[in-house]
């Protein structure tokens, strides 16, 4: 019964640290670009690892124009932050590759990336063309959806 306690507490206690702060990242107008950084006790292969390594807009690993990238938790004990990337020029063009997360999870073989999606039928779902995010978030309650940071945003934030 602790550890169910614990695992909630601590999981809802990082969402409403990771939503409060893509907050200040969307008012903060020297931000553009966030990089998903994984906890240093990071267990095991998962979605965060997709978040961390996928070069999707060509920025580099897992870093996000600030107002598209996902924000955590994850899962539940998830960790991982949004870490500003100030050393990226502002108004840097980027390009979106949605074929990145496909070819990201390519490389990681069959049992890392089940391990990444929850399960080999949902990697081949993935690796066949669907969004690993959208498969991520049909598995969970709509409540556990894994949004970003616009979208943390545009749901009204009651603060300021």
């Amino acid at each position: 019964m602790r550890y169910h306690a614990a695992r909630i507490a601590q999981t809802e206690l990082h969402r409403a640290y990771a939503e409060r702060q893509a907050v200040e990242l969307m008012d903060d107008r020297d931000v553009e670009f966030v990089q998903w950084r994984m906890s240093a006790t990071h267990p095991r292969v998962d979605i965060c690892d997709y978040f961390a390594q996928v070069d999707r807009y060509g920025l580099g690993p897992g870093v996000y124009p600030k107002a598209l990238a996902p924000i955590a938790p994850a899962h539940p004990f998830c960790r991982c932050t949004l870490a500003p990337r100030l050393d990226i020029a502002p108004g840097t063009r980027y390009l979106e590759n949605p074929q990145a997360g496909h070819a990201w999870l390519t490389q990681q073989g069959l049992t890392a990336g089940a391990q990444v999606m929850g399960s080999r039928a949902r990697l081949q779902q993935a690796l066949s063309g669907a969004d690993p995010v959208s498969l991520w978030n049909a598995m969970r309650d709509p409540q556990y959806h894994i949004k970003t940071v616009d979208q943390v945003e545009r749901d009204g934030w009651p603060v300021r």
